[in-house]
Parts: C-alpha cells; sequence; structure tokens
C-alpha cells in the first residue's frame, strides 16, 4: 500500500499538519486541513505533484473533527463527489 504524507499549512498555533493520501482503489485521503485558501492550494499543488486532482479522490476519512483536520472536507465532497466518513461520535 502506498501511503503519501501531504504537509497542509494552518492559521493556528499548532502550526502545519500533516493528512495522508492512501494510493490505492478508492483514492483515499485521510484528513483535509482546515478550510483556507492557504490549505486548499497546498493540498491542490501536492496532489498534482504526485499526479492528481481532488476530482480524483473517492473517499475521505476524518479522525477527528478539529477544524485543523476536517475544513476542508465539503469542498472535496463538492469537487469530486467523494463519500465522506467520520466516526459516529464526531457526526453528533
Amino acid at each position: 500500500m502506498q501511503i503519501e504524507k501531504l504537509i497542509i499549512p494552518t492559521p493556528f498555533p499548532v502550526g502545519p499538519i500533516n493528512i495522508y493520501l492512501v494510493v490505492e482503489e478508492p483514492l483515499t485521503l485521510v484528513d483535509t486541513g482546515p478550510k483556507t485558501d492557504e490549505a486548499l492550494a497546498a493540498l491542490r499543488e501536492q496532489l498534482r505533484q504526485l499526479g492528481f486532482s481532488i476530482k480524483d479522490i473517492q473517499r475521505v476519512i476524518l479522525t477527528h473533527t478539529h477544524e485543523d483536520h476536517c475544513g476542508l472536507a465539503g469542498t472535496i465532497q463538492q469537487e469530486s463527489g467523494a463519500r465522506v466518513y467520520v466516526h459516529e461520535w464526531e457526526h453528533k
């Protein structure tokens, strides 16, 4: 299994975060980064360097619902049609 680490900037004191792209069918993104223009641009560029775009993502898995890890989930879902998975405890 090929897993690529993507480094996404945040405006929060925690600094940049790591998210992961699982390069197999279905193409899966684990976490998304915050909903900022900078985070979205970094995600697009790193995906491009790997030969992908947001529209290629088929599944998003959110480890938890802190803004720095899930903020772009809606944007990614709208652009790609990906299914978004989150633990039922976080869904409520």
